[in-house]
């Protein structure tokens, strides 16, 4: 299946989602394709793991400056 995760943003960063099956293992896995995203200027942006594995999955939004 597919996730999306929406948030706000800002077009000053940029966005790269990541994904754990257990939040504080520390095995945080950068999504496919979803790394260093310009944010929208619209203030709004989505990020889509389009090869979530089965089961539980938790995922984090990283924001750094260009």
């Amino acid at each position: 299946g597919s996730a999306d995760v929406v948030f706000n943003c800002s077009s000053a960063r940029w966005y790269s989602l990541e994904r754990a099956s257990v939040v504080d293992a520390g095995d945080w896995a950068q999504v496919a394709g979803q790394t260093n995203v310009p944010g929208a200027v619209a203030g709004t942006l989505m990020l889509t793991d389009t090869n979530s594995p089965g089961g539980e999955r938790f995922y984090r939004v990283r924001v750094r400056l260009p």
